[in-house]
């Protein structure tokens, strides 16, 4: 059962926030063939809340890049040799000098969901301190 049959017509309106792990907006001339599964996100939560609009399903998707996690300090320390400062090492070659922190993540996520973010549907939004079509 798919989730938009689940919300139709349940509630006075519906909410959903993909997570995505990785990076939604690929160039089509090269990555898209190594990330196909990135390809077709970058348009899949747009094109899926555009179809629920008129059910008043409210959809919008999160791109998370480098977070601060326990599993990030085990794969950097059992793949990467990292010692204790590789937090430090890493957000010092970051943008924001940070990775992100999944409590600032759960807390957009909540927003999201929450009736807080209005009628806002359809977007991707990248928390991963790059900028889409930035130069330089």
């Amino acid at each position: 059962m798919s989730f938009a049959s689940v919300h139709r017509g349940a509630w006075p309106s519906g909410r959903d926030c993909d997570l995505d792990a990785f990076r939604a907006h690929v160039e089509r001339t090269t990555d898209a063939d190594d990330h196909p599964n990135a390809f077709a996100r970058a348009g899949g939560t747009p094109t899926t809340a555009h179809a629920h609009r008129w059910d008043r399903i409210r959809i919008n998707g999160l791109t998370i890049g480098w977070t601060a996690t326990e599993g990030e300090d085990a794969t950097q320390r059992a793949f990467h040799g990292a010692g204790d400062d590789w937090r430090e090492q890493a957000a010092a070659r970051l943008p924001m000098g940070r990775l992100g922190q999944p409590d600032e993540i759960a807390d957009f996520v909540v927003l999201l969901l929450s009736d807080r973010s209005g009628v806002v549907t359809g977007s991707v939004i990248d928390w991963d301190q790059n900028v889409l079509g930035g130069l330089g």
